[in-house]
Order: structure tokens, then C-alpha cells, then sequence
């Protein structure tokens, strides 16, 4: 401890120096004599801030100040001071005397700014995902923390059996990407042990590698990256040209500084672990829409195709069946039923006249009026496209929506006289559009009969024979669209 006794004046001379002022280079008169004032040996950095805080102390008639500063010893170099300032006061109040007691804090600051920067660091490696980035960060920082000139990062590999030489500051920069057994040299001595090493003098260690780059080498400080029992990897950073002393407190710091690093590699292997199973399972899920696309693709033929076997024996059917289907979607889409229960309308509405297959062909393009058998025999399509359309295992009601497209609100409807809520949604919107279709279009046994006279005929109807939402839908998107059958559609 350096004690000092002077005036407390704004330039703060000594009147008394304790010799050990020799510690920074000067002498006891230097001081005394003001051929070096305490002022101006005071680090330029810190000389306004102290006497600042000297000022301020006397102005508020304090009676001590505690202060932390650097003080420059005669070769330049900079020394951290505790300086615990005692203040005497005359009878009258003035300040008439001070006293400094200087204490070395040089490898306490040294302390706080590593433990600082090991802070800082290890929150900057837990924002890098990057794992081949972070390695690189790693070494940069371990070989600024601890004030060395070169470094390298050896990553474990496959089985634990090898390890890899991921990145490199200095002379070993060339040697990044080769791989060695994870016992050879002292790293490997590092990882056997799972703990620091530090090699004070290369130069004299058994285990040296003989090469002419490293001949300079003398202290190495070497520690394993371990998460748990398991091992990462391996930091060693190096000194060169003079042997370098590490006291334990900045060796343990090492430690943290590790411990720190190996969180983040962790944490970035695992995040780029989950990204490329991420990856892979959204190329797999692309494969599966593809896939999807393809099969919805190749069962909508399907469903075509077996509308086309009913166009065989009358093509009328084939354009109102592709008609409906596209007038019913758009209607239940209106109605708000969901996108899944409308595609399954859709289909349902590309083979509701299936069952025709069964009726013979000179009655369903028969130009004049069906007798009472023949109409009888035309209203078994309802049920005979149900029993052709149940064995397909369609993942919506098809067959049933198939065999409702004839049923009617008050009962009147066939094959089975349902009524009301007794008939699905999808079936009340299916005959609406069914109804609307048939009469827009033309038949062999008469003329189309116009949009006008089928908005008619569901309207006198509605909530009679037909559902109103469905008739409301219906008739607002004539309104909006005129033309919706005629021009929106193929076969008009």
C-alpha cells in the first residue's frame, strides 16, 4: 500500500510519499518536488474523472472517497489503484488536509474485465446457430480472452474414435480439415483426461511434435469442450517465443470460458440437427402433396370416366353431371360448409346419374313423354347409383348424396320420401343445382328453358320443395353472374 499526505488543492500536490512509490518507477522527491505530480501520473484516461470525483468529495464536505483509476509507471506501463482518500477539516470547516491510500487492484480489474467479456461472450455464442461460424468464434475469442496468438478447434467425429481440426488462428491455419485418432498428440492427451492442460514450456513436453512450424511454441493451454459426459471437442490456444505464467484464477476462467463455448456448440448443433430433419420432412411432406395432387388428379379421371359410361348411352348426361357438379360446389361454398364437404359435393355431383347405366338407352333419349312405367324406371337411377357407388370407399357420403339428389323438403321426393333435416346438406344443395341445370339446358324432348324459368321454379318452391339457403345462394350468384351455366361452363 502507497500512502500519500498533501493540500486539497485542485492539482493535488504531495507533501509525503511512502517510498514504495519506487514500485511505479519513480522517487519519493519526484513526487514531493513535483518534478512528476501525482496529477500527471494519473492514466490520461482516467485524470479528468479523478479529479472530478476529488473536487466533488471536497465540495460536498465529505470525509472520504473510495475511487478506482490507473496510475502509468515510468515505462509506460498502466497499474490499477484502489485509492481510499481521507479528508481533515480546521475548526472553522475548511479542508485543510487529505490522505490516499493507494492499493494494487491491477489483477482484481483483470478478473472483473475477463469475467465481463466471458459474460459477453457466451451470450454472443448462444445468438449463433451457425455451428461452423460459432467454432470460429469460439477460437477467436478464446485467443483474445487469454491474450494468446494462435489457436485451433478439434471437433469430435462419427463414433467418438477420430477427431477433426475444425478451425485454426495463425500456424495453424494449414492444418484445418485434417483428421487424427482422438488419442494422438497432446490434444488427445486433453480429451483422455477430460480436463485443462497446460504445457508451460513445449519446447521440453514429451509428447512435442517435431516440425519446423512449431518450433516458437511455449505455453499451451489446452481444454476439452465436454456437455456432460460428452465430449465436443477440444480448445487449445498458444503462446509463442516466451514462456507465459498463468495464474489459476484466469485458468479457471478458461474453464468457464469452455464450458460457456461447449453450451452454444451444443445448442447449435442441435438447432441445425432440427432444421435439417425440418428439411426433410417438409421435402417429404412436397412429396406427399405432389403425390396427393397426382391421386386427386387420377380419381377425378376415375370419376369422369365412369360418368362417361352413362354418356354412352346418353351424352346429355355427361355435360349436366360435369354442370352440376361445378354449379353445386360453387353453392356450397356459399353456404359456408367447408372446403372438404364441398369437393366431396363436387364429386358427388360428377356420377349422381350414374344409376342411369341401368335404364336403356331409347328411353333416356326418348324425344316425347315417358309412359308411368318408364318414369318409374327412370327414378330407380337414384337407387341404383347408391348400390354402384357404396363399394367405392370415397372419404365422403357420395353414395348417399347420390341417392338424395331426389329427395324433397316436404317428402315428395324419391327413392325414400325423406324429409327435411333427414336429407344431408350436401344432397339439398345437389338438388337445387340439379333442378337449375336441367331446366337451363336442353333436352331431346324440349328446349332449354331459359335461367329466368329455373330461378322461378326454385323460388316458388323455396322451403317447400327446396332448402332457402340454398335457393338464396343460388339466386345471388345468377344475380352477380348472368351467365354462370352459359358461359362458366363447358357443354352450354
Amino acid at each position: 500500500m502507497i500512502i500519500l499526505w498533501g493540500e486539497p488543492l485542485e492539482n493535488r500536490p504531495v507533501d509525503f510519499v511512502t517510498d514504495n512509490i519506487s514500485r511505479y518507477g519513480y522517487t519519493i522527491p519526484e513526487i514531493i518536488m513535483e518534478e512528476s505530480p501525482f496529477d500527471r501520473i494519473v492514466h490520461e484516461a482516467d485524470r479528468e474523472r479523478v479529479s472530478a470525483a476529488f473536487r466533488e468529495a471536497l465540495g460536498e464536505r465529505r470525509d472520504t472517497l473510495v475511487m478506482d483509476y490507473r496510475i502509468v509507471d515510468r515505462e509506460g506501463g498502466a497499474h490499477w489503484v484502489e485509492d481510499r482518500v481521507a479528508f481533515y477539516y480546521d475548526e472553522k470547516g475548511g479542508a485543510h488536509l487529505y490522505q490516499s491510500c493507494l492499493m494494487e487492484i491491477t489483477d482484481r480489474k483483470l478478473a472483473e474485465e475477463r469475467l465481463a467479456l466471458l459474460h459477453d461472450v457466451s451470450m454472443a455464442f448462444m445468438e449463433e446457430l451457425d455451428t461452423d461460424a460459432l467454432i470460429k468464434k469460439i477460437l477467436e475469442n478464446a485467443t483474445a480472452f487469454i491474450g494468446a496468438s494462435d489457436g485451433l478447434i478439434s471437433v469430435m467425429e462419427g463414433e467418438g474414435e477420430t477427431r477433426r481440426l475444425s478451425c485454426g488462428l495463425g500456424l495453424f491455419e494449414p492444418l484445418v480439415g485434417s483428421r487424427l485418432p482422438v488419442d494422438k498428440g497432446l490434444q488427445g492427451e486433453i480429451l483422455m483426461k477430460r480436463q485443462r492442460v497446460i504445457v508451460d514450456d513445449y519446447r521440453a513436453y514429451s509428447g512435442r511434435v517435431d516440425i519446423e512450424e512449431f518450433k516458437d511454441i511455449t505455453t499451451i493451454v489446452g481444454i476439452p469442450l465436454l456437455r456432460g459426459e460428452r465430449l465436443l471437442g477440444v480448445i487449445a490456444v498458444v503462446f509463442k517465443d516466451e514462456v507465459k505464467t498463468l495464474d489459476e484464477r484466469v485458468a479457471s476462467l478458461m474453464d468457464q470460458f469452455a464450458a460457456a463455448a461447449s453450451i452454444a456448440l451444443d445448442n447449435a448443433r442441435l438447432h441445425e440437427e432440427a432444421r435439417r430433419e425440418a428439411e426433410v420432412r417438409e421435402k417429404a411432406e412436397r412429396d406427399v402433396l405432389h403425390g396427393y395432387a397426382r391421386l386427386q388428379k387420377i380419381f377425378s379421371d376415375v370419376i369422369r370416366t365412369m360418368g362417361e359410361i352413362v354418356g354412352k348411352k346418353d351424352p346429355y348426361t355427361i355435360e349436366h353431371q360435369e354442370r352440376v357438379a361445378e354449379l353445386a360446389a360453387e353453392l356450397c361454398k356459399r353456404a359456408g360448409l367447408g372446403a372438404g364437404r364441398c369437393e366431396g359435393l363436387r364429386i358427388a355431383g360428377l356420377v349422381h346419374d350414374i344409376g342411369k347405366i341401368e335404364i336403356p338407352g331409347e328411353i333416356l333419349s326418348k324425344p316425347g313423354k315417358l309412359s308411368q312405367i318408364e318414369f318409374e324406371l327412370i327414378k330407380g337411377h337414384a337407387q341404383s347409383g347408391y348400390d354402384i357407388l357404396k363399394e367405392v370407399d370415397f372419404p365422403w357420403p357420395v353414395a348417399e348424396i347420390a341417392r338424395q339428389h331426389h329427395e324433397r323438403l316436404d317428402g315428395s321426393g324419391y327413392p325414400r320420401g325423406l324429409k327435411g333435416e333427414d336429407i344431408l346438406p350436401e344432397a339439398r344443395v345437389l338438388a337445387v343445382a340439379d333442378v337449375v341445370e336441367a331446366m337451363v339446358s336442353h333436352r331431346p324432348y324440349r328446349p332449354s328453358l331459359g335461367v329466368s324459368a329455373a330461378l322461378d321454379e326454385i323460388k316458388d318452391k323455396r322451403g317447400v320443395l327446396y332448402d332457402p339457403e340454398v335457393v338464396d345462394a343460388c339466386i345471388a350468384l345468377f344475380d352477380e353472374q348472368p351467365g354462370f351455366l352459359l358461359d362458366g361452363l363447358t357443354g352450354g
